[in-house]
């Protein structure tokens, strides 16, 4: 599938916006959780569609990034290009079963955890192609995203399996015990290296895609 890079260019920019937006989303959901239950209810529903949005915007840019690899190898493979790609069609999904309560609302972490070590995997692959900080950048949210990905399984694991539960369970109190101190801090972290920084990434990666077109 061929795609030119202004449009995977613009696209990784457009992720890279939604994503801030869908972070501030966030903050806004982070300060009103203890004053209102409708309203904090209502903007987790406004950032996981952000994060829905975000992520799907993400894969016409891998698309151009996949193409932009080939022009030096080894470069990224097909199947660790369908595998990053299959990734964020397991995040889309599983951020889309959030809304019907088919799954819970941190469930979708698991799947981000996938799609960075895919992000760290396919950043390998691009040495000599892009600046040495962006690839260090993208090892650093590739390493966000599996600390992300580590706090459902090991939630079900160590505290409750209603984490990873299908169908979700109704919100319930949960013993904060010693596993669950430590997996909020993976939990923190990850959300620091990972959510915080994806949208830069995306950013960067989207206007080193749109300077091929000069280049070129």
């Amino acid at each position: 599938m061929k795609l030119s890079y202004r449009t995977a260019g613009w696209s990784a920019i457009s992720s890279g916006i939604t994503g801030i937006m869908a972070i501030l989303l966030l903050i806004g959901y982070l300060s009103l959780r203890g004053s209102s239950t409708d309203n904090g209810e209502f903007l987790t529903w406004l950032y996981s569609a952000g994060v829905l949005l975000e992520f799907t915007l993400l894969i016409p840019a891998i698309i151009g990034l996949y193409q932009f690899s080939q022009r030096m190898p080894p470069g990224i493979s097909k199947a660790l290009f369908n595998s990053w790609i299959g990734s964020i069609f397991f995040v889309i999904i599983s951020l889309l079963l959030l809304f019907p309560k088919i799954v819970s609302d941190v469930f979708y972490m698991f799947p981000e955890g996938v799609f960075g070590g895919l992000l760290i995997a396919c950043n390998l692959r691009l040495q000599g192609l892009v600046p040495r900080g962006l690839l260090w950048l993208g090892m650093v949210v590739g390493a966000g995203f599996i600390l992300l990905g580590m706090f459902p399984l090991g939630f079900a694991l160590f505290v409750d399996k209603a984490s990873m539960q299908i169908p979700a369970v109704a919100p319930k109190e949960f013993p904060m015990n010693s596993a669950n101190v430590v997996l909020h801090y993976f939990l923190f972290a990850g959300s620091i290296m990972g959510v915080l920084l994806l949208p830069l990434w995306a950013i960067l990666i989207g206007r080193k895609l749109l300077k091929e077109i000069i280049t070129t």
